[in-house]
């Protein structure tokens, strides 16, 4: 950590001064800080309210899980923003798990601030006390805290951090109330000095973890890691901690203490060790939330109890269900017509009229508007589709109903080997494959992941929407609207379809239990939507938007040359020039595939591109 130190766009700071401060304020440092908690504890808002939005996108090393990394300026620190992977524990379980215990454990961060949720604090202060537990500074944030007010929760919020010995700090985040708290938190905790206590007591197991981290001393381990949480890990059976402490050479020198440790447990307790330190850590939870909750009698049953009631009742919820996603359909697809054929026309009239007009060689002029800008055209033109969609998905997930969605359909999804949060990169997937298939990082089991990303290109995207458009319109010109949607309906099929191959021939064995959390219901906040949309949509021009102009510049290059040479940009209007080109060559080779379906060369290129 870099405290104290005038940084005047040295390479440490990639913000000179004059970019972040006015000319009196001094840069005394960059902090780094994490942002961690369970899923659907508002983390994303936090976030977003911390850094205005502004954050770059990309993925953790050797994973498809999405990294978010944003920067804020405070007093007079520049700070990191790390969005950790929502996560329950800091077992090396899922993907999403190992990646938020190494970035806490492994890099070098300043400060860890905790999500909790001040409605269902439970889960939320088993992962706060993990962190504790490696030895991080944190400050803690009770998120939802109105929402705790309307179903009677009251916390002593003084006592609760007299007893963590962190600060903790009331928050409603979509509401922005809160901030200034935690800004002033943030900052009082990396400058004063921090005393690493135990934030619970193990019992008669303290005696076992003192005499591993004793051991542990005559090693260099103690310069990188917190001694007690190693111990504590061992003793969980943490596979990641064993394999790290065995490559130290020091594994053989604890494993006695540690098969003694499960003795006693299993001759005491009937339970091994590693499911016995999860239960007392859970004891000592509700130990603490009967000295600092208080709960007040309220009039009625709230309101999102009888919603959800409804919600998540098989019975009643699929025929919500139905029109709510109908209802997606309509605003990604109708509302975004007007502004689809605005697009279309302004690329392939307006700027393909200036393109030609301009004093260049037409071949130059070609390649700039059938290669270039035809790409670029093709992927705007279904911008307000995906934008739209975005924006529906975002909406229905600070409500709160996607979640709920997740659990209804986890008993419809799980016979075919997908997970209950299989339907939001399904549902993604009607938009575009590209943020579908990332989207599958939300799914903790391995074989539900994969077959989730394997059948996410059935799912009909909006690129398909053209084809079928036209498909219908020559074939069933008073039907179209009921072809276009059995189209649509086909491809869930065949993806269930395929899903349950999979998970029968291929992807065999047990699947993980589906465990979700249930968000408190929201109005969504319009900035925080706005905001998660437009991650999602810079993600999608980045990442497909790249490839397809790309495809369309080497589509042009192929049609414009042969194995005899340059043809020339007539080739791409002269139908027997063409035949004479690369991209007429290859599609004679995948001709017999399509032949016995009546088709030629031509429509093998199509396929093909």
């Amino acid at each position: 950590m870099n405290i104290h130190r005038l940084i005047h766009g040295s390479k440490d700071c990639p913000y000179s001064a004059s970019k972040v401060t006015s000319d009196s304020l001094i840069i005394r440092g960059k902090l780094k800080i994490a942002l961690a908690g369970i899923p659907n504890t508002g983390k994303s808002v936090v976030f977003n309210k911390l850094t205005g939005g502004r954050a770059w996108v990309g993925n953790w090393p050797g994973t498809t899980v999405e990294k978010k990394v944003g920067r804020f300026r405070l007093d007079s620190y520049v700070i990191s923003v790390i969005d950790l992977p929502g996560t329950y524990t800091l077992s090396p379980d899922s993907i999403d798990q190992k990646i938020a215990k190494d970035v806490i454990t492994e890099e070098d961060i300043d400060l860890v601030v905790v999500l909790l949720n001040a409605s269902n604090i439970e889960r939320s202060l088993y992962l706060l006390i993990s962190i504790l537990e490696t030895g991080a500074k944190v400050v803690g944030i009770l998120n939802f805290m109105d929402i705790a007010d309307k179903i009677g929760i009251k916390y002593d919020i003084d006592k609760l951090s007299d007893i963590l010995k962190i600060p903790i700090v009331p928050m409603v985040a979509v509401k922005n109330k809160g901030f200034d708290i935690l800004k002033k938190r943030i900052v009082e905790s990396v400058e004063n000095e921090w005393i690493n206590t135990k934030p619970i007591n193990y019992n008669e197991f303290e005696e076992y973890i003192d005499r591993i981290v004793e051991r542990l001393k005559e090693s260099d381990i103690s310069k990188r890691y917190s001694l007690r949480w190693i111990a504590i890990k061992l003793l969980e059976n943490d596979r990641d901690v064993i394999e790290f402490i065995s490559r130290q050479g020091v594994y053989d020198e604890v494993r006695s203490i540690i098969l003694e440790a499960d003795k006693y447990a299993l001759e005491r307790y009937s339970k091994h060790i590693d499911a016995l330190i999860p239960i007392i850590r859970y004891q000592k939870i509700n130990a603490i939330l009967d000295q600092v909750i208080h709960k007040v009698a309220v009039a009625k049953k709230p309101f999102s109890d009888a919603l959800d009631d409804i919600l998540t009742c098989y019975r009643y919820a699929i025929f919500i269900l139905i029109p709510v996603l109908y209802m997606l359909y309509l605003f990604s697809f109708e509302a975004a017509v007007f502004l689809s054929d605005l697009i279309d026309v302004i690329f392939s009239v307006f700027l393909s009229n200036i393109i030609y007009s301009l004093p260049f060689q037409v071949d130059i002029l070609s390649f700039i508007n059938e290669g270039i800008l035809a790409g670029v055209g093709s992927v705007l033109v279904f911008l307000p589709n995906i934008a739209l969609l975005f924006i529906g998905i975002s909406v229905l997930e600070d409500v709160g109903y996607l979640s709920r969605v997740a659990y209804l359909l986890d008993r419809i999804l799980s016979k075919v080997g997908l997970s209950g949060k299989s339907i939001i990169p399904m549902i993604l997937g009607f938009g575009c494959n590209v943020p579908a298939v990332m989207a599958t990082r939300v799914i903790e089991d391995d074989k539900a992941r994969l077959i989730t990303a394997m059948i996410s290109p059935f799912m009909s995207c909006s690129a398909r929407l053209p084809v079928y458009i036209l498909f219908a319109g020559i074939f069933f010109p008073m039907h179209m609207g009921l072809v276009i949607l059995i189209l649509y309906l086909t491809g869930v099929v065949v993806a269930i379809l395929y899903s349950y191959l999979f998970r029968r021939l291929v992807f065999r064995g047990p699947s993980l239990p589906f465990v979700i959390e249930l968000p408190p219901y929201l109005i969504p906040d319009v900035k925080n939507v706005l905001l998660k949309s437009w991650v999602r949509i810079k993600e999608f021009v980045y990442r497909a938007g790249t490839i397809i102009v790309l495809a369309s510049i080497v589509i042009w290059l192929l049609s414009v040359f042969g194995p005899i040479g340059y043809l020339g940009y007539t080739s791409l209007e002269e139908p027997k020039l063409l035949e004479e080109s690369w991209i007429a060559y290859l599609g004679k080779v995948f001709e017999p595939l399509v032949k016995p379906l009546g088709w030629d060369w031509r429509a093998a290129v199509a396929l093909l591109t």
